[in-house]
Formats: C-alpha cells, sequence, structure tokens
C-alpha cells in the first residue's frame, strides 16, 4: 500500500489525476515486488475486479487464470461454455451446490460469440475466475485446455 500511495502522490505532482493500475508479483518464497510496471490507464485488473465484484464475489477469495490454447479452435462461445460447465458438474451459470464455481472474465475476440462454424486462426485466450483453491484450479485448467 505504501508503494501504491507513494506513485500515487508522484503522478499527482507531474500532473497526472486519471486511473492507473500497477502489475506486481508475489514469488513462491513469499518476496513481493509490489510495482513492476505502471499502467496510467483503466487496466484489466480493475474491469476484473468490477467483473467479479459485479457477480457478487469477493476478488480477495477468487483466483483468476489466464488460459492459452496452443492452437486454432473451431467452435462458438456457448456450446464450449456449456462442454465446460458439465465437465466440472456445474450449472449453466458456472456455479455448483458447493463453494465450486467458473465465472468466464474475458475471451479474445478469436473466440466466436454467434458463429457457430467460426474457425480461429490464432490461438484462444482466455480468464476464468474461481475460488482459490488450488484442486479447483487444476481441474478447471485441465478442463479448459482440454477442450479447445
Amino acid at each position: 500500500r505504501d508503494t501504491i500511495a507513494g506513485l500515487s502522490a508522484k503522478l499527482r505532482v507531474d500532473g497526472y489525476l486519471g486511473p492507473f493500475g500497477v502489475d506486481g508479483f508475489l514469488s513462491e518464497g513469499g518476496q513481493l515486488w509490489p510495482a513492476v510496471d505502471l499502467n496510467v490507464r483503466f487496466d484489466k485488473s480493475r474491469l476484473l475486479m468490477e467483473a467479479l465484484l459485479g457477480a457478487g464475489l469477493d476478488p480477495n477469495d477468487c483466483e483468476v487464470q489466464r488460459l492459452k490454447t496452443a492452437s486454432a479452435y473451431r467452435g462458438d462461445f456457448v456450446t464450449w461454455w456449456k462442454v465446460i460447465c458439465k465437465k466440472l458438474g456445474l450449472d449453466t451459470d458456472g456455479k455448483s451446490g458447493e463453494d465450486h464455481f467458473m465465472l468466464p472474465l474475458s475471451v479474445s475476440s478469436l473466440f466466436s460469440t454467434n458463429a457457430p462454424a467460426f474457425e480461429s486462426k490464432r490461438p484462444v485466450e482466455i480468464l476464468i475466475a474461481g475460488p482459490n483453491d488450488a484442486v479447483w484450479s487444476e481441474r478447471v485448467r485441465a478442463a479448459v485446455l482440454g477442450t479447445l
């Protein structure tokens, strides 16, 4: 928080009064690098947080996975979503009777939302939120990548 507050103060002194985001990393050993990149705009992290809050989820209790296919994909999002939900035992809203859920936050524009015969020429990227649970996250990753 001190790092972000310092960056905010520096930006104000320099005359910038708009939104900004900061990319940081936490190592497996627990070392925090709080600011490795400064984005002077609304960044994707802010949009992801708003999507989680809008879905009634606490961003602190969620994990976001960025998954990218190794090859092109042929198909539409709705059909794909139904297949993934079925594989994971979720309803088509991406929820189960337990604490498991899956929420698509961002899908690359290469993924068709309305053309069943759409074929991507490049890999597809999707951001999916779920509970902060390593076993569940691995199941989601395997299910998603196994269908793309």
